[in-house]
């Protein structure tokens, strides 16, 4: 499987751009949690700051550290981010990002338990 280099260039330019406006987005809203969340809601608004975070910083992995090149339609692929080219091999940076997609997804499942302990009565049983 050959991918042109152009073809390449033009990947990783298309996701440096999504990044850069998600980077403005995120940061926004990580403004609006932090200033104009009511303070009844300060133990969720931690919940969601946590979630923020974790999905820019797997974005900024992605995006800037490791940039995965695939090549479709094979189950494979290479990267040429800045890690790749310090030498780390792609196993390791691999399962760099499976531990940022687990954190993220326990960062969603825990404020989503969160949420639900608050919203059922005290005298349920599923309260804990």
């Amino acid at each position: 499987i050959f991918l042109p280099l152009r073809t390449q260039e033009i990947l990783l330019t298309c996701q440096r751009v999504v990044f850069a406006i998600y980077l403005a987005l995120s940061s926004l809203t990580i403004f609006c949690l932090l200033t104009k969340t009511p303070a009844e809601l300060a133990k969720t608004r931690n919940y969601l700051v946590m979630i923020q975070i974790s999905i820019t910083v797997t974005s900024f992995y992605v995006d800037i550290l490791f940039e995965p090149i695939p090549l479709f339609p094979a189950y494979a692929g290479y990267c040429v981010g800045i890690l790749c080219q310090l030498g780390a091999s792609a196993q390791k940076l691999l399962s760099i990002l499976w531990i940022l997609y687990i954190f993220t997804g326990c960062s969603i499942a825990f404020c989503c338990i969160h949420r639900h302990q608050t919203l059922i009565p005290n005298n349920n049983a599923a309260k804990f």
